[in-house]
């Protein structure tokens, strides 16, 4: 007899009402039964703009007014995210006839004296490095995505032995090294 049994909730980083993920998992979960193992994201869409009742629907935005500002506003934070630059010195005595000397990128950080509420700026990643407070947050930032990499692919066994080398990775730097639920229960079944 299979006594399992599906829990929703939302992944970290995601900023979703709380109380909707098990009604919002559902809905998916019913979408996938109808439209097959692959779901596009204007599906998603399409049902949640045809059921006003739904817990996706809940999800969006409907005002176009605020919705095309706050897409906008990620249009603009992807455009600080991808822009690059490169200061090169050009040397007709180099064989490469360049010399890169800096490269710039910026990282989302909170700025100094900020409240977490009030969000996140970008910053020139090399302005900020030598600021210890923000050096802190890019860390902690790297270690985040870290985790996440490691749990989104923990399923895997044939990374098994870069999940063991993160796991070292994590437990030196002091930081909790907990297996997915998903794992533990691929490691529980493998054992019987």
């Amino acid at each position: 007899m299979d006594l399992s049994v599906l829990e929703y909730s939302w992944r970290n980083g995601f900023r979703f009402p709380r109380h909707l993920a098990t009604a919002v998992g559902k809905e998916i979960d019913q979408l996938r039964a109808e439209i097959g193992e692959f779901i596009d994201p204007k599906d998603v869409l399409d049902y949640a703009r045809t059921h006003p009742e739904s817990a996706l629907y809940q999800c969006f935005d409907w005002d176009q007014a605020s919705a095309a500002e706050a897409h906008w506003l990620f249009i603009a934070g992807q455009l600080l995210r991808a822009v690059k630059v490169k200061m090169v010195v050009y040397d007709e005595t180099r064989p490469t006839r360049e010399v890169i000397i800096e490269e710039r990128q910026n990282v989302h950080l909170r700025p100094l004296g900020a409240a977490p509420h009030e969000g996140k700026a970008y910053g020139a990643i090399i302005d900020t490095l030598p600021i210890p407070q923000y050096r802190a947050q890019m860390i902690e930032a790297f270690w985040t995505e870290v985790i996440r990499v490691r749990t989104r692919y923990s399923h895997l066994h044939e990374l098994d032995e870069v999940f063991r080398r993160i796991d070292e990775a994590l437990k030196a730097a002091g930081r909790a090294v907990n297996p997915t639920p998903m794992q533990e229960g691929l490691d529980h079944a493998e054992g019987e």
